[in-house]
């Protein structure tokens, strides 16, 4: 996944601006961009979170209307996909390590704070065993869809070699 994706939080993404009072369309959303390198994936989650914050900012009738010349809204079954690629996120993004029983624990409680509509996990819940289940059934999903190749969703970033530095300073 995209690291400038990545990194994106919500307080970043509503910080949206516009250009002029006649076009309020014409927006820049700190801290996302799409470059020729990115994949289907991050394009995907881009856009998703272009709607969002159209959806936030201008309702849900005019983002829909934005978005009618170029696609459709996210189905709810992609919208839950979303949502549980940013809980792997979450997962995998852990200091010092990933530990899964911890991070049912602090999403439960975040999710007694948050209204309805904004909670993390299946349906929202506040039962941290329920969130645990889920969270690892993500998990083996992802194993499982990794060793047959399918898999489109994020993967950590300890997985990937580093780059290896040059010998020698071109400079």
């Amino acid at each position: 996944m995209n690291k400038a994706l990545r990194q994106v939080t919500v307080e970043q993404l509503r910080k949206v601006k516009t250009t002029t009072p006649h076009k309020p369309f014409t927006l820049t959303v700190d801290c996302c961009s799409v470059t020729p390198a990115c994949g289907a994936l991050d394009i995907e989650q881009a856009l998703y979170r272009l709607f969002r914050v159209l959806v936030d900012h201008r309702g849900i009738a005019e983002a829909r209307r934005v978005f009618l010349e170029y696609g459709r809204e996210p189905s709810k079954r992609k919208l839950a996909t979303f949502k549980n690629y940013g809980l792997l996120d979450l997962h995998d993004l852990m200091k010092p390590e990933p530990n899964v029983q911890r991070l049912a624990r602090e999403l439960a409680e975040e999710n007694k704070t948050l209204p309805r509509g904004e909670r993390r996990g299946p349906t929202g819940t506040t039962d941290p065993m329920t969130m645990l289940r889920h969270l690892r059934r993500l998990l083996a999903d992802r194993e499982k869809a990794l060793k047959n190749g399918k898999w489109r969703g994020p993967v950590p970033e300890s997985w990937f070699e580093p780059i290896p530095k040059p010998l020698f300073d071109r400079s």
